[in-house]
């Protein structure tokens, strides 16, 4: 390429300061780093064509030499699916179009003759090359936006109680950590089938307490590293809970890094922020429980596999992610489901090395990575899976009816009921944009396309008949990051094509801006209870109330303001019956200093107070008949803690 620029004078004068340098090479090949593949954008702003008719460019021989240039590289580069064009490549013979938009002019080719049009690249979505590495100051930007969601979760720990599962997982990830401590310090490793199972639990993952087996090894360690590092700080509670939160702030930067790949800055910094600002993700990322550590670790899973199309490096990692994913959540054995029919529609046969990652890397690094496998990995690798398939239900109050109780499983549509109500309005909606332009395009965008089976699959699964659904959005909620992707995807792709003048472009971004907005409100509005959030579809808690919804599930209510009204209130040595509430995560917040510990939790009867959550699952008829005898005796209710009208939490005085 010429070292300055050719105008219609023949006059040389000094190249623009944006302008990137060597877009071509010797031969017309690619420049792969590229910082923006829409040549529209190149240089800050677009290039229009009245912009060009003002400065005498009314006619395609008439373009500069490097405009020239640079739109045939970037159409060839489209061809290529670098991945960081708005959307995704574009079909081999077209020019270059940002989200749809047509040029006015064809550029000569001057940077060496187009690829055929019988080229395979293009044939199915022209998967031939990498995405375009993003500029150091999205890579600053992911962290400031992962940094903060993560301190403002770690700000707001007292908000969320010590939780049903939280009960469960300390005593695994305090035996994880002893592991941990005799492998690095003692010369006798703990290595024995005795020794594992000490630690770890033995063959059977039915009544394995306190081991827990039917959850892997990964988010054990996590924890266990939390309590190493961090106990004596913040207690056990909390240090347990700091490595999820920055799971969060990680599952944000990785959210932008792929967004940013599918379509730019704003397509990046939109689908992180409603993903952070969606209250039941918010929720669970304060949480020293699995869900943030899954989502996490199926979207590495998936956006490595994407990139493992193009690099042996990268395909291992995408099997190193999914077997880490494996020792997560036993849900990541769908993630095949979604990646090798994808990659066999479009990109075959370019995806062998990640397929064969994922088939045969992933399953060492499970077994490597979780002690209690190598004691059997055969036997207890199928152990495992029975459990799971023939796993008892849990309860679960849906439409106003039981479900899951000794009786009907919960219907089909339960997953995308609760999907719909439970996510903000404004993101549900930009979601759907998003799924209506990866169908329009779905040749064309094989990322999104990707993106969006992996938001789908869950929900899929979920219906059918023999699945068990319970627990409000939990068991799918790992499919919200791509939820969050396509919103973005298409909110970069309205501010694209809005964009046509200064107050289009305002406009855009208004509008953008304010959806984002909503988000905030969302989760203010629902905050400290985000895991018992309802959307106005539903008519917020209230109308899921109403309707039948069951209002809560883990026992986070019981939080610190709810906890220093027990501690103040409550008679010394008063007896407490607990109902639909896990009694261990009270005994372990009496030995924490959290509840008082005269206080005596299920001991024998009489009781003076009974303290119930409102999960109507868990309820028997007695629970309920003496609910709504309790209800219309306002002297019976000593204390009700709710989110805007709709009870979660009643502590009844039942002293006669």
């Amino acid at each position: 390429m010429d070292a300055g620029i050719s105008c219609r004078s023949g006059a040389e004068r000094p190249r623009p300061r944006r302008h990137p340098p060597d877009l071509c090479r010797p031969g017309g090949a690619v420049c792969r780093h590229v910082p923006e593949a829409d040549p529209e954008l190149l240089f800050g702003c677009r290039a229009r064509p009245a912009r060009l008719r003002r400065r005498g460019l009314t006619r395609p021989r008439e373009w500069p030499h490097w405009l020239a240039g640079v739109n045939t590289t970037m159409a060839a580069f489209r061809e290529d699916n670098a991945g960081g064009s708005p959307i995704g490549a574009t079909p081999v013979g077209e020019a270059a179009k940002p989200f749809g938009g047509a040029h006015e002019f064809a550029p000569p080719e001057v940077c060496g003759p187009r690829p055929p049009k019988s080229a395979p690249a293009a044939t199915c979505g022209g998967l031939t090359a990498p995405p375009a590495p993003m500029p150091w100051f999205d890579w600053l930007l992911a962290l400031a936006v992962g940094g903060a969601f993560c301190l403002a979760v770690a700000l707001t720990w007292g908000g969320y109680g010590h939780s049903w599962d939280e009960a469960y997982y300390y005593e695994p990830a305090r035996l994880a950590r002893e592991w941990t401590r005799r492998m690095v310090v003692d010369s006798d490793k703990p290595l024995s089938r005795e020794a594992i199972g000490h630690y770890w639990g033995g063959d059977r993952v039915i009544g394995s307490e306190p081991f827990i087996n039917e959850l892997p090894a990964l988010p054990k360690f996590a924890w266990a590293a939390g309590l190493v590092f961090f106990e004596d700080l913040l207690g056990p509670s909390r240090a347990m809970r700091l490595p999820v939160a920055v799971a969060f702030g990680l599952l944000l930067m990785l959210v932008y890094r792929f967004g940013h790949a599918l379509g730019g800055r704003w397509s990046a910094v939109c689908a992180a922020v409603l993903l952070g600002t969606m209250p039941r993700v918010w929720g669970e990322a304060h949480l020293a429980v699995a869900e943030t550590f899954a989502s996490l670790m199926f979207l590495a899973t998936v956006y490595c596999f994407w990139r493992g199309l193009f690099s042996a490096k990268w395909a291992v990692a995408a099997g190193v992610a999914f077997g880490l994913a494996l020792n997560t959540k036993v849900q990541a054995v769908l993630l095949p489901l979604a990646l090798l029919p994808w990659a066999q529609i479009y990109a075959r046969p370019r995806h062998a090395n990640a397929t064969f990652a994922l088939l045969f890397v992933a399953p060492v690094v499970w077994v490597a990575t979780w002690p209690w496998l190598w004691a059997g990995p055969a036997p207890r690798i199928l152990e495992f899976f029975e459990f799971y398939a023939s796993h008892h239900p849990t309860p679960v109050f849906y439409l106003g009816q039981k479900w899951n109780a000794g009786g009907a499983i919960a219907p089909w549509h339960y997953p995308w009921v609760m999907t719909a109500i439970v996510t903000p309005p404004l993101t549900l909606a930009a979601f759907f944009a998003g799924v209506a332009l990866t169908v329009a395009r779905a040749r064309s965008r094989p990322a999104l396309v990707l993106v969006l089976i992996c938001a789908l699959l869950p929900l899929l699964f979920l219906s059918l008949p023999s699945q068990v659904k319970y627990d409000g959005a939990r068991l799918f909620g790992w499919a919200f990051p791509y939820v969050a992707i396509l919103a973005g995807a298409a909110l970069a792709c309205f501010q694209s094509q809005l964009g046509k003048s200064r107050g289009e472009r305002w406009l855009a971004r208004s509008a953008c801006a304010l959806i984002l907005a909503m988000g905030m409100w969302a989760l203010a509005g629902s905050h400290p209870h985000g895991l018992s959030y309802f959307n106005a579809i539903i008519g917020g808690p209230i109308g899921a109330s109403e309707f039948g919804m069951e209002m809560a599930y883990w026992g986070e209510a019981l939080n610190d303001e709810a906890l220093r009204d027990l501690n103040a209130g409550l008679p010394q040595g008063a007896s407490i019956k607990t109902r639909a509430l896990h009694d261990r995560a009270l005994r372990q917040m009496q030995e924490w200093g959290m509840l008082r510990a005269d206080l005596r939790i299920d001991g024998e009867p009489p009781y003076d107070f009974l303290l119930v959550q409102n999960r109507r699952g868990f309820w028997t008829e007695t629970d309920q008949q003496r609910h709504e005898a309790f209800r219309r005796d306002p002297a019976r209710q000593a204390r009700v803690w709710a989110l805007r009208g709709a009870p979660l939490l009643y502590l009844y005085d039942v002293r006669e």
